[in-house]
Parts: C-alpha cells; sequence; structure tokens
C-alpha cells in the first residue's frame, strides 16, 4: 500500500505531506506530467528539460500548483502539527527560507504524484535537483 502521509525534516524543522486525494492528484499528474513529457525522450529523463517546462508557466498559474501542493504540507510544534499554509495561501507561523520552500513544493508534488512515476526516477530527480530524500520517518 502506497504511503499517504511522508515526513521529512528541512532545516531542522520537522514537516509532515499530505498525499492528495486521487481525484486531484489525477488533475495535476496531468496538468504538470504534461510539461515535462518532452523530457522523457530516447536518451532518458533530462531534468533540465523537465525544469524548462515550468520555466514558462505564467505567475498566477505557478502560485495555484504551488498553493495547492504547499496547502499539503504541516509544520511540528511542540503543541502539535500546524498547516504551513494559512486559507488565504501565506505562510505562517514558520521562519522558511526560500530553498526550503521550494524543497517542501517538489517533495509535496513527488509525494502526491508518486502513483503516476516511478520512485527510483523521483529520488533520482531529486537528486539531480540538489534534494535529499530522507530515509527514516521523524519519531
Amino acid at each position: 500500500m502506497k504511503q499517504k502521509i511522508k515526513d521529512l525534516n528541512l532545516g531542522g524543522k520537522d514537516y509532515r505531506i499530505a498525499k492528495m486525494t486521487p481525484r486531484d492528484a489525477v488533475y495535476w499528474a496531468t496538468k504538470l506530467l504534461g510539461k515535462v513529457a518532452s523530457s522523457a525522450g530516447a536518451g532518458g529523463f533530462n531534468i533540465a528539460q523537465a525544469i524548462s517546462g515550468f520555466l514558462d508557466m505564467p505567475p498566477a498559474e505557478f502560485r495555484t500548483m504551488q498553493d495547492t501542493f504547499l496547502g499539503l504540507v504541516s509544520i511540528k510544534y511542540d503543541a502539535g502539527w500546524s498547516h504551513l499554509l494559512d486559507s488565504d495561501g501565506n505562510i505562517v507561523n514558520v521562519d522558511a527560507t526560500g530553498p526550503e520552500i521550494m524543497a517542501l513544493t517538489v517533495h509535496s508534488f513527488m509525494h502526491s504524484l508518486s502513483d503516476f512515476l516511478d520512485p527510483a526516477l523521483l529520488a533520482d530527480s531529486l537528486g539531480a535537483l540538489g534534494f535529499q530524500t530522507p530515509t527514516e520517518p521523524i519519531g
């Protein structure tokens, strides 16, 4: 059975990423994976070409995508788990850096769409982008 929750630690903070509903995952897989389809040619997956598909995305579309995937992320505090975004899509209660937000977006994207992609390809892609996939769950 596929993992519905993914725990990871970035910058010394514990995060929990929920998996989106299957219906939402189908929508985003169709929408976003189409942007990177040209990166999987005869020579294999090309991460530079995959990223270029996102560079042409209008800012409003990118914000909608990012809000969707960051909306699945919670951060752990002493009192328990809290959503990373408020109802307006603003990051709350966390002093996250740009690279951490990018990493959380990528991890959430890959976690929710893992049913559509080869896990080894996902790990290789994260590695090519400079991200490490956690190997142990957070206690």
